[in-house]
C-alpha cells in the first residue's frame, strides 16, 4: 500500500488546527491525529515558521470576523478617496464643489463603521464644516454662482446683482478700469452695493480676468553692495524704551558684505563718546593691522555720528575711514542697519 508524504508546513498547520477544510478532508484522520500530537519544536527553523503560522492564525481570525472586515474595508475606502482627491487636485481637474461632494459621500458611507469623529479627523475637517458642506451639497442652487441655496446662505449676491456685476466687468467702456474703480463707481451711482473684496471674489467665480495697469513705479534701486568684508560699514543708534519708561540707546556697527555685527554699545545717554569708543575699538580690531584697507563708513545725520570727537578720530593720519552721510553724500539711505534695528526691537525685545 502506498503512503503519502506531507510537507512539514502542512503537519505544523494541522497541529495548530489552521488547515483549510478542503485539505483536511484529503488527509486520513489517523495522520491528522498524529500531526496534532507530534512535537515539532525540535525541527530546524521551527521558530521562524511559528511566526508565519501565527500570522496565518491572525489572518484566519480576521477573515472570520465580519466587524474586522467592515472596519478594514471602510479604512481602505476613505484612503482611496483621499488619494483620488489629491491626485485630481494636482491635475487641476477637480472643483471645490466636487471635492466637497467626494468627502461628504465618503464620510456618510463609513461614519457608522469607524465613527464620524475619526473620519472627519482623517480628512482634516471639523464637525461644523461637515454639516455646512452637507447642506451645500444637499441644497445646491443653480441660480447662485457659488452654488449655495439663497435661503440657507442669504449673505450672498442675488442673481440680479451678479448680472449687474458681470455686465460692468465685461463692458468694453470700462475695460481699462480696475475692479476697485468699478466697485466704487457702482457704489457711487447706486448700481450695486458690494465691497471691493466681494467684487474680486465674484470676478474669480465668474472666470473674468482683467488686465492690470502697467506698473508705473520706478525700478527698485539696488542698494550699496560691498565686494568683500571690511570695505563698507554701517553705523546707527536706535532707542528702546523699557516697560518702566527708561530709554536705552543701542549703538550698532555692521559690515555691509557679511551683515555681521562688528560691535555694539548700550547706554542710558546718547553721547558722542560712546560712538567714538565703539568705532575706535572696531577699527583697531578688524582694520588697523591691514594698511591697505580703506573703509567707507555710512551713517545718518544724527549728532552722535557727526561731532568733533568722531571726526577728529577719522581725520587722524593713520586712520583710513571715509565717513559718508546717507542721502547727503550718497543717494542711498542707511536702510541695511535700520532694518536690523527694526528686527531687533520688534522681534526680540518686545
Amino acid at each position: 500500500m502506498a503512503y503519502n508524504s506531507y510537507h512539514s508546513n502542512i503537519k505544523i498547520a494541522a497541529s495548530l488546527d489552521i488547515l483549510p477544510n478542503e485539505l483536511k478532508r484529503t488527509i486520513p484522520k489517523s495522520s491528522l491525529n498524529r500531526f496534532r500530537n507530534t512535537d515539532f519544536s525540535s525541527l530546524l527553523g521551527y521558530k521562524e515558521n511559528q511566526d508565519f503560522t501565527e500570522n496565518i492564525t491572525i489572518m484566519k481570525e480576521f477573515l472570520q470576523s465580519k466587524t474586522a472586515i467592515k472596519l478594514f474595508t471602510a479604512a481602505l475606502r476613505i484612503r482611496d478617496v483621499k488619494i483620488s482627491i489629491l491626485s485630481r487636485l494636482q491635475q487641476s481637474s477637480l472643483s471645490k464643489l466636487q471635492m466637497k461632494a467626494m468627502i461628504i459621500t465618503a464620510v456618510n458611507r463609513v461614519k457608522d463603521t469607524l465613527g464620524q469623529g475619526k473620519v472627519l479627523r482623517f480628512f482634516g475637517i471639523t464637525s461644523y464644516k461637515y454639516h455646512s458642506w452637507s447642506n451645500e451639497i444637499k441644497h445646491k442652487c443653480i441660480d447662485s454662482p457659488i452654488h449655495k441655496c439663497m435661503r440657507l446662505w442669504p449673505n450672498q449676491l442675488s442673481k440680479k446683482e451678479v448680472t449687474k456685476m458681470k455686465s460692468l466687468l465685461t463692458d468694453p467702456a470700462y475695460s481699462s478700469w480696475s475692479i476697485t474703480s468699478l466697485a466704487y463707481y457702482a457704489l457711487k451711482n447706486n448700481t450695486l452695493s458690494a465691497c471691493v473684496s466681494t467684487w474680486y471674489k465674484y470676478a474669480g467665480i465668474l472666470g473674468i480676468t482683467r488686465s492690470t495697469a502697467r506698473n508705473r513705479r520706478k525700478d527698485k534701486k539696488t542698494g550699496i553692495r560691498a565686494a568683500e568684508t571690511n570695505k563698507i560699514w554701517h553705523m546707527d543708534v536706535t532707542v528702546f524704551k523699557t516697560m518702566d519708561n527708561v530709554k536705552a540707546y543701542i549703538h550698532i556697527l555692521m559690515d555691509n558684505f557679511s551683515r555681521y555685527i562688528l560691535n555694539y554699545r548700550v547706554s542710558l545717554e546718547l553721547r558722542a563718546q560712546t560712538t567714538f569708543e565703539m568705532l575706535k575699538e572696531s577699527y583697531y580690531e578688524h582694520i588697523h593691522s591691514d594698511g591697505n584697507s580703506n573703509i567707507e563708513l555710512i551713517t545718518d545725520g544724527g549728532p552722535e555720528n557727526n561731532n568733533n570727537i568722531v571726526n577728529s578720530f577719522i581725520e587722524m593720519p593713520d586712520i583710513s575711514i571715509k565717513k559718508l552721510t546717507a542721502l547727503v553724500d550718497i543717494n542711498f539711505s542707511n536702510s541695511m542697519i535700520e532694518s536690523y534695528n527694526k528686527l531687533l526691537k520688534y522681534r526680540f525685545y518686545i
